[in-house]
């Protein structure tokens, strides 16, 4: 919206009557909102906006970031999405600083409960990495070049069509941008592993990954962390500590069910929980889970490979408390430390805790 339009009181009425004369619902119309538009005179045009969002329009505020005041507008102004310019904050694919900033005003978006969109994306490195920072949306011209209408609907429509999860979309998402998980995961989710982060066992995420109409009868916990990875980050370094978490995380990820859920617990400690499982399956998985961990090379010629310790903890009677849940993971803990003891610091493919 110009600056024109955002002075004009009319506006709301006007875009009501567009869209009812050609059959179109507010709601496919998103209107995007300047920081210097909103400046100009901020109360007229917040309450402009308040009024088109009851109406079903959508507001986007666009070049995010671009301007001084972004942190102060965005406390007072009622919007749907950030939009945000790449050219603003990603001079190049391996800029720190860049990197940094995105990540925390996506992080940021997430706590206000706006949706996020990435403007000007033309690399798969952009790409990559706004995946795994869980940008909502994501448009430029690494996907396509703008194109005709024609050809948008013999290209573009039939995939919309043809795919289940662009179909669940609303209307207004039907188009090519990338889609992250459900904003519930975003904010459950560890920035580095892809794994779930705390958050999500201390508010029982864990307990929804159970199949529909399955009623939960045994809960195992098995803490788990990598041998020695102090001195993998010591001797090789922090970037190749974290390239052993991922290589971790994505062994781990491979190996359990949909109703499984893992968790980073720590640093180089990983909590894995097995909804309804046989107390000796359990096992069984864990130790089947280590010795793919052995398939995990690091070091000068991939010569090192990678060892984890674990304990489990289970029980068929879970209990819905914080007391519970702690004593589950205290046992899971002191069976982990338990077994590293007899073990006696030996360099031993796999250990584990008995039950």
């Amino acid at each position: 919206m110009p600056r024109v339009d955002c002075s004009n009181a009319s506006l709301p009425d006007k875009l009501s009557r567009l869209v009812d004369k050609y059959s179109i619902p507010p709601g496919l119309l998103q209107l995007e909102l300047t920081e210097t538009a909103y400046m100009d005179n901020p109360d007229f045009v917040n309450n402009m906006i308040c009024e088109l969002r009851k109406r079903g329009f959508r507001i986007m505020m666009d070049d995010f970031g671009s301007g001084f005041s972004s942190l102060n507008t965005l406390k007072d102004i009622q919007v749907d999405y950030l939009k945000l310019d790449m050219k603003f904050l990603f001079s190049h694919a391996n800029d720190f600083k860049s990197k940094r900033i995105l990540s925390s005003v996506v992080s940021m978006a997430k706590w206000l409960r706006l949706k996020v969109i990435a403007e000007g994306v033309e690399t798969e490195e952009q790409f990559d990495f706004l995946k795994r920072i869980r940008c909502d949306y994501v448009q430029g011209y690494y996907f396509s070049r703008p194109m005709p209408a024609k050809e948008y609907e013999e290209k573009i429509l039939p995939l919309v069509r043809k795919n289940p999860a662009i179909e669940d979309l609303e209307e207004s998402q039907q188009n090519v941008v990338y889609m992250s998980r459900d904003i519930y995961e975003k904010i459950y989710v560890d920035e580095l592993t892809g794994l779930y982060n705390r958050r999500f066992l201390n508010e029982w995420m864990f307990l929804d990954r159970m199949r529909p109409g399955d009623e939960l009868r045994s809960v195992a916990m098995i803490l788990m962390d990598i041998r020695n990875f102090k001195e993998i980050n010591d001797t090789y370094g922090h970037l190749t500590g974290d390239e052993v978490l991922a290589g971790v995380a994505t062994v781990l990820k491979s190996s359990v069910r949909d109703s499984d859920s893992i968790i980073r617990y720590g640093g180089d400690e990983f909590l894995v929980i097995f909804l309804n499982c046989p107390e000796r399956r359990v096992h069984s998985r864990i130790e089947e889970i280590c010795a793919q961990l052995l398939q995990i090379d690091y070091g000068i010629r991939e010569s090192r490979q990678i060892t984890a310790d674990y304990g489990i903890s289970y029980t068929e009677d879970f209990e819905k408390t914080k007391a519970f849940l702690n004593m589950m993971i205290s046992k899971a803990d002191a069976r982990m430390y338990e077994n590293k003891k007899k073990k006696g610091g030996k360099k031993a493919p796999l250990q584990g805790a008995d039950q």
